[in-house]
């Protein structure tokens, strides 16, 4: 068990700090014996004419004498610069603790185990007290830099026994020639014997058995973090080479029908070499340069391997992209020519399919609607992984437009088994665009909410754009992720949602209707959407700055409008084939998503109270079957509006209008009507 937070904070170095001035000391009288060895007793022996005995035994064991000097100054040597890199290193990690723990941030209390907490709580806040207090994102961030100060000394406590353990075990009667400077060069020179060991094994290919496959998995798994460890594996096998193996492993045409227990080690071994690769992706050397360039380029041919139906280089490598980090720019790189293949295809689902229907074992880890011959399965899983090239690829028009492909132009692929199961593809497209408008990655239910860029604007608007020409089209796999997108841009989608005029909207007012209605035709994607609003709603009506504090109130209305106009338009596409559930069954468990913006919880008050009128709004549409026909029977969310409205007076009770509760309800009411219709003449239904 490693160093906890206080052992690392209050760690004495002196004694580490006294060994590396004895191992110092150490290293320069054993440089002068050694020196004296080389120039006086061996160079007495090079000179010596020997004869008989004397010149096969004395001779030798002067040159191995004189090599245990040189081994001895090589291994205290390395001790010595070991040791100190420890010292440094476990220093630096208390130093980084210590400023931690004597500097937080403002409201922030760091307690004598390292826990993080709020100074005061806001339900023990004193009266008149409406600061919020730190934000849950700030004690997060500070929860990690503990966590990584902690991580960086118990890692380099480890390193340090391992080399000195390495170091003497090997020899126990002499001295070694290992050389290790620090304990980076250490980890990258065992990385590189470790990944010559895997190599080996890997060299048997597919004709592993299931007991020498196991031993091969267990071995990449001890390794797979160390970055020298994966370029070197990778570089070993050559991009060809990898590809090839990775495909005959998983060929189940090669050694008969695979048992359970191989299906399971074929599972584990995607996961390791995914990883392996994601580690090596990051590095620049001109080796793995070359590697990636090799991949790429082999990704539009289809792979020598000994059976028939031999699939295609992005097939194989897109299922080696299922988990680890890759690098951005290879990911960008692989897109834009995957992209491109795709587009020269002209119908991509027919030819990745057709080719490679007899072999199936390419993504044994993967759900029974992922068999693994949708290569864009693969790499956008990849893409929501790394949320900066996700968003990168989103907005990149050259040498494609890669948005306008994934989102409108590409055609859904079958792959899987089952009857009508979803589109892997476009699921992992929806994690990624959700990845690249918001920078979180969907992956990750412990990242925190990310302050938005242009970048991420961009990829909005863009994703409205494309997703909107789709019409009822619309990819059912995309309405979740889309929802989660327009909650994370709430501010963004809420102004355009009650703009009055279309200069006035950051957004395409029509793109966004047509977007919330396709997003309504689900019932969770629905409540992601509502319930998102609905909370910047609440942040505007608590927080807001507008000259008039009513701009508040009627903008909730508007929004709330807008967005029954676009729930009505889904129940109109889908009458005769309703999806949603009997019972009205979602909920943001107190707005905890990630994806929702981070807020005081000034801007929260009385939020969840409105949220859960909402619901209760929703559940009574369901079991009374509110309907509109031909747009008579209209019936705006009286209780959500209600509560709106009593949310509003709370904010603002110094208002002339705060008491007044039915010129109140009036006016929102009125707002809300408003918001249908101009939301109406949007979609075409009558004049705006």
């Amino acid at each position: 068990m490693g160093p906890k937070f206080e052992d690392v904070l209050h760690v004495r170095l002196g004694k580490l700090g006294d060994a590396v001035t004895d191992w110092t000391t150490t290293v320069t009288k054993l440089e002068k014996l050694s020196d004296e060895a080389r120039n006086d007793m061996k160079a007495k022996s090079d000179k010596a004419d020997w004869e008989g005995e004397n010149a096969a035994v004395t001779r030798t064991f002067v040159d191995k004498t004189v090599k245990e000097f040189q081994d001895a100054v090589t291994q205290a040597t390395s001790i010595r610069d070991i040791l100190r890199d420890g010292h440094d290193t476990i220093k630096a990690a208390r130093d980084d603790l210590k400023r931690i723990v004597e500097n937080p941030p403002e409201g922030v209390t760091i307690w004598p185990n390292g826990v993080v907490a709020r100074s005061v709580h806001p339900d023990r806040r004193g009266e008149g007290n409406t600061d919020p207090g730190p934000t849950q994102e700030t004690l997060n961030s500070v929860r990690d830099q503990i966590s990584q100060a902690v991580d960086k000394a118990s890692q380099a406590d480890e390193a340090m026994a391992a080399v000195l353990r390495s170091l003497v075990a090997g020899h126990p009667y002499d001295f070694g020639g290992d050389s290790y400077s620090s304990l980076r060069d250490y980890r990258d020179q065992q990385g590189v014997k470790e990944a010559e060991k895997a190599l080996e094994m890997a060299s048997k290919g597919s004709s592993m058995t299931d007991a020498e496959l196991k031993r091969f998995n267990d071995h990449v798994a001890e390794n797979m973090d160390n970055p020298a460890f994966a370029e070197r594996f990778a570089t070993g096998m050559g991009g060809k080479g990898f590809l090839e193996f990775y495909a005959n492993l998983n060929d189940p045409r090669q050694g008969g029908p695979f048992s359970d227990e191989r299906i399971e080690e074929l599972k584990e071994a995607q996961e390791n070499l995914s990883v392996v690769l994601a580690e090596a992706s990051h590095s620049d050397s001109p080796a793995m340069r070359a590697w990636k360039k090799e991949v790429i380029e082999l990704g539009p041919r289809q792979l020598d391997i000994p059976t028939q139906g031999n699939p295609y280089g992005f097939q194989v490598m897109s299922n080696l992209m299922h988990h680890g980090t890759y690098d951005k720019d290879f990911l960008n790189d692989y897109g834009d020519a995957l992209v491109e293949r795709e587009k020269e295809m002209g119908l991509p689902s027919r030819h990745w399919q057709g080719v490679t229907s007899g072999h199936t074992i390419l993504n044994p880890g993967g759900a029974d609607n992922d068999l693994g011959r949708d290569p864009m399965t693969g790499f956008m899983t990849a893409l929501s992984r790394n949320p900066e090239a996700s968003t990168e690829f989103f907005t990149s028009t050259h040498p494609q437009d890669n948005a306008q492909y994934v989102l409108e132009e590409r055609e859904g692929l079958p792959d899987g088994i089952g009857q009508d199961p979803p589109f892997a593809a476009r699921e992992a497209i929806g994690d990624a665009l959700f990845a690249a408008a918001t920078g979180i990655d969907p992956h990750d239910d412990t990242a925190a909410f990310v302050p938005h860029t242009d970048q991420h604007g961009a990829v909005l608007e863009r994703s409205l754009k494309y997703l909107s020409a789709t019409g009822d089209d619309f990819p059912p796999e995309i309405r979740d992720d889309m929802a989660k997108v327009l909650a994370n841009h709430s501010d963004t989608v809420h102004q355009a949602a009650s703009s009055l005029d279309p200069y006035e909207s950051p957004l395409d007012r029509k793109q966004l209707l047509e977007v919330s209605k396709q997003v309504s035709r689900d019932q969770e994607a629905y409540g992601i959407l509502n319930e998102g609003l609905l909370r910047e709603m609440g942040r505007d009506i608590n927080v807001g700055t507008p000259d008039d504090p009513k701009e508040t109130l009627l903008r909730a209305g508007h929004t709330t409008g807008f967005l029954e106009e676009a729930r009505y338009q889904a129940l109109d596409t889908d009458k005769d084939d309703p999806s949603w559930d009997a019972k009205w069954g979602y909920h943001l468990v107190g707005g905890a998503a990630n994806f929702i913006p981070v807020v005081g919880d000034a801007a929260q008050r009385g939020v969840d109270a409105m949220a859960y009128s909402w619901q209760l709004e929703e559940q009574r549409r369901i079991d009374d079957e509110i309907s509109r026909e031909n747009g008579e029977n209209f019936r705006v969310r009286e209780i959500q509006l209600k509560a709106l409205a009593h949310l509003w007076a709370e904010a603002n009770p110094d208002h002339p209008d705060a008491g007044t509760e039915y010129s109140l309800q009036h006016e929102i009411g009125g707002a809300a009507y408003d918001g249908n219709n101009r939301a109406k003449g949007l979609a075409g239904k009558n004049g705006d």
